[in-house]
Parts: C-alpha cells; sequence; structure tokens
C-alpha cells in the first residue's frame, strides 16, 4: 500500500501526523525481522495499531 493512501485513510479518523513520520514509523517495524513487537502500550499511541494486534503481542505476567 502506497504511504500517500494509508496516510489519507488514517486522517480520516483522526491522524495528524505528516508523511514523513509515516514513514520512519513503519520502517522502524521493517529494520529487524527478528526484532520482537512492539509493546501494548507503544502499539496504544500508534495510529497504526489495532487493540486486537496489541493484545497478541502482550506477555502474561
Amino acid at each position: 500500500m502506497a504511504v500517500t493512501r494509508l496516510l489519507a485513510e488514517i486522517r480520516e479518523p483522526g491522524y495528524t501526523g505528516n508523511a514523513n513520520l509515516l514513514v520512519r514509523y513503519l520502517n522502524r517495524g521493517r529494520a529487524d525481522a527478528i526484532r520482537t513487537p512492539p509493546s501494548p502500550s507503544a502499539c496504544s499511541s500508534s495510529p497504526t495499531c489495532s487493540p486486537a494486534a496489541a493484545a497478541k503481542t502482550s506477555t502474561p505476567g
């Protein structure tokens, strides 16, 4: 999906960041395939992370 299309889609519900910020966020996840997923608290501040995705990455503790 093109960044411009994704940006348009997430702006509808209220995302106020710019394309550069979105690209940096997306590239952060692509940097290392074996990297651990972001924590639920990190996801909660991200416009591109769903609550279901955050729940899958949490560990009992």
